[in-house]
């Protein structure tokens, strides 16, 4: 009302348990979102290791080209065990 000295409450009541159950969804969210987080650093990672690699292995087989085929074979071994512990992480996470 106009006039008031002190303001009176505008929130609504909420009961314990509707409190409780509202605190379990937000840190239901929070680690969610900290998994989703997690799972794209990994990620990443990853792509920006594979993507040295794959550079790495341009460079060598300018190198000596006579290495050429080895070096996709393990530059393709590697970036393949990368992507599989990728996918394994976002499993056991997600």
């Amino acid at each position: 009302m106009p006039g008031e000295l002190i303001p009176r409450p505008t929130g609504v009541a909420v009961t314990k348990g509707a409190q409780r159950a509202l605190g379990n969804i937000i840190d239901e969210t929070r680690l969610e979102h900290a998994t989703t987080r997690a799972i794209a650093s990994v990620g990443t990672q990853a792509m920006f290791d594979v993507t040295e690699i794959k550079r790495t292995q341009r460079e060598l087989e300018n190198l000596n080209p006579d290495a050429a085929e080895a070096l996709n074979l393990i530059a393709t071994t590697v970036t393949m065990a990368i992507a599989r512990s990728v996918h394994r992480f976002g499993s056991e996470l997600g």
